[in-house]
């Protein structure tokens, strides 16, 4: 870490616990924003609507990709 971030580790570890708490929460908040401006609270409303979507589809007969035809989609992706 840079002397800056130890400086700023140092007194985030002199605050009280529920200050921390704060603190951690909006470090990693500011990790999950996305380049378009969207909230941690945006992508989990897209993702609920996205899942309501597919269970709307599945429920209605549709069916998706093989398993074996995606994992080699998927694996291709974390290469």
């Amino acid at each position: 870490m840079s002397a800056l971030s130890d400086a700023l580790a140092a007194q985030a570890l002199e605050l009280p616990e529920r200050e921390r708490g704060k603190l951690v929460d909006q470090l990693v908040n500011s990790l999950h924003q996305s380049g378009d401006g969207s909230t941690p609270e945006d992508v989990k409303a897209a993702w609920v609507a996205e899942c309501r979507r597919r269970m709307a589809a599945t429920d209605a007969g549709e069916t998706g990709i093989p398993l074996e035809e995606a994992w080699p989609q998927i694996a291709g992706r974390h290469a």
